[in-house]
């Protein structure tokens, strides 16, 4: 990703999207996940052009997206689940060595994940999937016209699921045990619906299950209910000085 590259200091990136899910195919695309670092001279600075708070690139193989490091936490807090995989995905790069040698990660990018369980709470999980996963069914309703437009429909539909099941198991077994690999008849499901081999009905019905099994995950959670926000400002500061 030049552009970022040329902005700031990219110090992680991991595989998402379907590669990592498990659901991809001959024909699915590459897409990576990142975090920048802007130099903080540069933040600062009077006179500067605006910061981009995120990148993304797309192409017919390959989409890119990136979030400057406080930004990224900012979306992380209020446990936004696309941001959320960075967390747990699949590593590309874990971008630059620290530049103090102590502690026990070598990377920033190993510090960053490290901060999973500081950033979710219970409250803002449940919250958070079940919008993304309504904005989803509002598309699989209503999807992006053009030829591919019914296509995308069913791929709404998948994610409108996948998201449901991906809270509940966060909620259910923790930051610690939390992975977006699909696997089993979950996984066999969803590629029916990413293929329309199902009907609008199953889709609805199996939401609604899904639905209850996150409320229900919600209510038994014993995650906190705050997030960690000292330790991960206290990582964000280090890092605004580190990258001066």
């Amino acid at each position: 990703m030049t552009d970022i590259r040329e902005e700031g200091i990219e110090i992680l990136r991991t595989l998402c999207g379907s590669r990592a899910y498990g659901l991809e195919d001959d024909e699915s695309d590459f897409d990576y996940h990142g975090v920048f670092v802007i130099p903080t001279s540069r933040l600062l600075a009077v006179g500067m052009p605006k910061v981009k708070e995120t990148h993304w690139l797309e192409g017919s193989t390959q989409d890119d997206t990136a979030w400057e490091l406080g930004h990224f936490l900012s979306m992380a807090l209020r446990c936004n689940p696309t941001v959320l995989e960075t967390f747990v995905a699949p590593v590309v790069d874990w971008g630059p060595v620290r530049m103090a040698e102590t502690g026990p990660f070598a990377t920033y990018g190993e510090i960053l994940r490290a901060l999973f369980a500081a950033v979710v709470s219970r409250e803002q999980v449940y919250d958070s999937f079940r919008g993304y996963a309504k904005n989803q069914r509002t598309k699989m309703f209503e999807p992006t016209g053009g030829v591919r437009g019914g296509e995308r429909k069913w791929k709404f539909a998948s994610t409108y699921l996948r998201v449901l099941s991906q809270g509940a198991d966060l909620l259910q077994n923790g930051p610690a045990y939390w992975t977006v690999q699909v696997e089993g008849p979950g996984n066999e499901f969803l590629r029916s619906v990413k293929y329309g081999h199902v009907s609008m009905g199953q889709v609805i019905d199996e939401a609604e299950r899904r639905e209850t099994v996150l409320t229900a995950a919600y209510l038994k959670s014993t995650m906190q209910l705050e997030p960690q926000l000292e330790r991960v400002n206290e990582f964000l500061l280090t890092a605004r000085k580190d990258f001066w």
